[in-house]
């Protein structure tokens, strides 16, 4: 162990070279404060971003001399920040980004392809299946009959069906399809009781995730009528006002023309003229079936190589998909190189044989014998033995129990590294690297949420703060009002009517507490309060007067009551509290690390700096 932290050592120290300031005897590196604060580099300089390195590292050391360490907020914290590491290590990069490249890559192209397909009920029949279409393969290979003809004659769908492989991951059939090349029959495919033979026929541009809206003219005789709705709009008519006066769809006027996000293969004609669509950009009439589309594109979402925030959704869309298994293959191959890992192929191939000949007293025998070990870390073989046998007695004559000892046994070991991770997890370099990270973030939240709450919430300092600076807490001349929402003008019509006979804010809720419109949503929603000139609850038009007001805000409708009009006038304290404890945080924070700096020894390499104003030309 000493010489593993030896080794380390020496990798740190070559890694991160020069140290750019020590505070307090504690040495950081130049690599490290390069990492953190490069953005900041490029906008701020280099003193701004060394003062906000300095000042999170010295909150750092403060928090930790406060006993953050021993306090439960911290245990919390960091054991939620370690579940969190957990997870992802069950998809470790050397794992996950080259399936994430590929899919990235994939995510450029569309395929289209013609596939026979048959289905099966049992496993003799699958077996028939099988040899059926291994026969048909070769009918096609030896060009005794085309796919065309193959997909009429064999396929239980007659319709010469293609299939568009996109940018999804539900799905192991488009990883056939992306791994057969164009023109050629793949391999056998199988799926939930389905068998597949794929033609792969076609490649072109993938579009994306397209986000459109559209207007629609019935009549497959009305493109003249469509060009001049085109030509409107291109000479600066809004596409959601031509919506609403020219479209024949009732349904799609409803959202003003905005469709579902596209993502499945569209047919010929409409791809063509989709493809080379910008954001913004409008086309031209589409005949689909017997009426013209006009389509608008308001956004369109298609990965790039290397974005975090698309390697993110990849990595979420690959765990929760066909994917999935691929990825836990690939992580027990890692972590069993990795881990200190010894497997019993002997038992093993034994335990296969005497599940293959339904022999339990040879599955008895194996009990005893061990499965695997990890570090000293035994994993007995009656673990996945009793399952065997379980199964042997529900279904003795049922001969394909090997690829199910397989998969028990490959479940149990992705079962049993998970426990070797919890049991050893503080321990592992790379965690240990990353604890460091989680620490001083942990500690900044602690500065902030703990030690300078205990100060903030100290009622003497607020009332003291409050009196000093009560005159920049005002609150301006206001209305005491009610406000009610309305879904529609004759509600708000009704409402008014209402309020005019003098009927009461009770008796008005009562009357609309369900009434609801067609979305399901209230038709009236109802607040009261005080509120200025400037309340985000208001309109512009609204007037700081007595009485009963109609308005309109966007697509609402507003009814306001004013009751009564007070003057401008300093806060009370309970008013003022939610805008001074900011005001007052700041105030406690600047003053704390004002005290820390002070106290601190802090020794700047002025050659680091050199180095950087050199990489960085500053």
């Amino acid at each position: 162990m000493k010489h593993f932290y030896i080794i380390l050592l020496l990798v740190v120290c070559n890694v991160f070279g020069q140290n750019i300031v020590t505070i307090n005897g504690e040495s950081f590196s130049l690599q490290e404060f390069e990492n953190k604060y490069k953005k900041n580099l490029e906008i701020q300089g280099i003193n701004k971003s060394l003062d906000y390195f300095i000042e999170s590292q010295l909150i750092g050391q403060y928090a930790r001399k406060k006993g953050m360490e021993n306090n439960t907020f911290f245990h919390v914290k960091y054991s939620n920040q370690l579940l969190k590491l957990k997870d992802s290590l069950q998809y470790p990069p050397e794992v996950i980004n080259p399936i994430i490249n590929q899919q990235l890559e994939r995510s450029k192209i569309e395929r289209k392809a013609q596939y026979i397909f048959l289905s099966y009920n049992n496993a003799e029949e699958r077996k028939q299946k099988i040899k059926e279409l291994q026969n048909i393969k070769d009918e096609i290979t030896s060009e005794k009959i085309s796919f065309n003809d193959a997909v009429e004659k064999y396929s239980e769908y007659k319709n010469k069906p293609q299939y568009y492989a996109y940018f999804e991951f539900n799905s192991p059939a488009e990883n056939t399809l992306f791994q057969t090349p164009i023109n050629t029959i793949s391999s056998l495919y199988e799926e939930n009781n389905h068998l597949f033979l794929f033609h792969i026929i076609d490649e072109r541009k993938a579009l994306g995730e397209l986000f459109l809206s559209q207007i629609v003219v019935n009549g497959a005789d009305n493109l003249e009528k469509a060009k001049k709705i085109k030509t409107e709009i291109d000479e600066g008519l809004d596409f959601a006002k031509a919506v609403e006066k020219y479209s024949d769809d009732e349904e799609s006027k409803k959202s003003n023309g905005i469709l579902p996000s596209i993502t499945n293969a569209v047919s010929e004609n409409v791809y063509d003229v989709l493809v080379n669509l910008n954001v913004n950009q409008v086309s031209i009439p589409v005949l689909i079936g017997d009426k013209y589309h006009i389509f608008k594109v308001d956004n369109v979402y298609k990965p790039k190589k290397g974005d975090a925030k698309d390697r993110k959704y990849i990595k979420e869309r690959l765990e929760t998909s066909y994917y999935s298994n691929r990825l836990n293959n690939s992580i027990k191959q890692v972590v069993t190189e990795k881990l200190p890992f010894k497997l019993n192929q002997n038992a093993i191939d034994s335990t296969l044989l005497a599940v293959k000949n339904s022999d339990k007293k040879m599955l008895s025998e194996i009990k005893n014998k061990d499965l695997f070990s990890i570090n000293k870390y035994v994993v007995p073989m009656h673990k996945i033995c009793d399952s065997l046998s379980k199964s042997i007695d529900i279904n003795p004559s049922y001969n394909n129990l090997v690829p199910f000892a397989k998969n028990i046994i490959s479940n149990y070991l992705n079962d049993e590294i998970i426990k070797y991770y919890n049991g050893n997890f503080d321990q592992m370099p790379h965690v240990i690297n990353y604890s460091k990270d989680v620490k001083n973030a942990i500690a900044l939240e602690y500065f902030f949420d703990v030690i300078i709450k205990e100060e903030l919430d100290n009622e003497k300092a607020q009332h003291e703060f409050y009196r000093k600076h009560k005159e920049k807490y005002i609150l301006p001349e206001h209305a005491n009002a009610t406000i009610y929402n309305c879904e529609s003008e004759k509600i708000a019509n009704e409402i008014y009517n209402l309020l005019e006979k003098n009927t009461s804010k009770e008796e008005i809720k009562a009357k609309f507490q369900n009434s609801k419109n067609e979305n399901n949503e209230l038709n009236v929603f109802i607040i009261s309060g005080k509120f200025s000139k400037n309340s985000k609850e208001l309109p512009k038009e609204f007037e700081l007067k007595k009485g009963i007001q109609k308005l309109k805000n966007d697509k609402k409708f507003i009814v306001v009551q004013v009751y009564s009009i007070d003057e401008a006038r300093s806060k009370t304290f309970q008013e003022a509290k939610d805008d001074f404890l900011p005001d007052l945080k700041s105030k406690l924070v600047q003053k704390k690390i004002y005290e820390i700096k002070r106290e601190a020894k802090i020794d700047i390499n002025q050659e680091a700096i050199n180095t950087l104003k050199k990489r960085y030309k500053l």
